[in-house]
């Protein structure tokens, strides 16, 4: 009779050791396929960040062309536009020296008539009846023509150059606000294109940093389904042994 109870109660234990295996089995499975669908669902994200990540890498390698594109137009619009001024300056410093020149040959002309009115500058009847001979009558009046048709030549040299540089400094003006324009242009397309070019790579930034984040969370999910998984081949061997 104690024999008896004794393998009744062995039974017993064995069959509430049985029940409580089975029930840990379960509750390990369970961690397992939920590990194993996060684990799925994280490699899904991961593969989505890579395709975000290489679109934008894409748009940011377009951006950055198209900067390197208007830069040069810019770098190029400028030096066109130093160039320009340049010129302005020059033709500006030039019409100022021939105003002056104008001033100076007009002021000598005038003193010139005004001298020969008044007699100090030889007339013809002097040159005339103060010339010996033939010969120096004709040097002295070619020198008179001489004179006055240099210093109308000079007056008149110096007002035809003053109107055309003054033509070319209208000239230049005109384009140097035509480039100042157009460079304002090509600064602005400039600075437009640099904004898109760091909004996309703070875009990229950003979802560098998140596949990263989602990767430390695979890596760390993955080790845990490794370790319940051999956890779960442990059980599996201990029950077979028992079983055995």
């Amino acid at each position: 009779m104690p024999r008896a109870a004794a393998v009744i109660a062995s039974l017993g234990l064995a069959l509430l050791g049985s029940n409580f295996t089975a029930t840990s089995a379960g509750d390990l499975q369970s961690r397992i396929d939920q590990s194993r669908s996060a684990a799925g669902s994280l490699r899904s994200s991961i593969a989505a960040d890579a395709a975000l990540i290489n679109q934008t890498a894409g748009g940011l390698a377009a951006a950055q062309q198209r900067l390197d594109a208007v830069q040069g137009q810019l770098s190029a619009r400028e030096y066109q536009l130093r160039a320009v001024q340049n010129q302005l300056l020059a033709a500006r410093d030039q019409l100022v020296k021939l105003e002056n020149r104008l001033r100076l040959a007009t002021t000598a002309l005038s003193a010139n008539l005004v001298a020969g009115y008044e007699g100090s500058h030889p007339d013809l009847v002097s040159v005339i009846l103060d010339s010996h001979g033939f010969r120096d009558l004709l040097e002295q009046v070619s020198f008179l023509q001489r004179v006055g048709h240099q210093d109308a030549q000079v007056v008149s040299f110096t007002r035809s150059a003053r109107a055309a540089v003054s033509r070319q400094a209208t000239a230049l003006a005109g384009l140097e606000q035509r480039d100042r324009t157009l460079t304002e242009q090509v600064l602005s397309q400039r600075n437009q294109v640099a904004a898109l070019h760091a909004a996309l790579l703070t875009r990229q930034i950003a979802q560098l940093r998140t596949r990263a984040n989602d990767s430390a969370k695979l890596h760390r999910l993955n080790a845990d389904l490794q370790a319940l998984e051999a956890r779960a081949a442990a059980d599996a061997r201990r029950a077979a042994a028992a079983a055995a």
